[in-house]
């Protein structure tokens, strides 16, 4: 994510985009936030008895033997 931000922040100065390094700039602190509550999610999940391998399954979206669900 910092190489992408630095590549933005390159491009913006160079070609004179205020608007573009504002919504690069507001999309990575909406990221960063996604991150923080995700965490947040996770420790609680863990707390009320959810796997490590049961979480994995939950992001992947799979059912334990590899089967994608809905």
């Amino acid at each position: 994510m910092a190489k992408e931000l630095e590549k933005a922040e390159r491009v913006c100065k160079a070609v004179g985009a205020p608007e573009l390094w504002g919504a690069v700039v507001t999309m990575s602190d909406a990221v960063s936030a996604y991150v923080a509550e995700l965490q947040r999610v996770r420790e609680t999940a863990r707390s009320v008895g959810l796997t490590d391998e049961q979480w994995s399954e939950l992001l992947l979206g799979t059912d334990g033997v590899g089967n994608y669900v809905a």
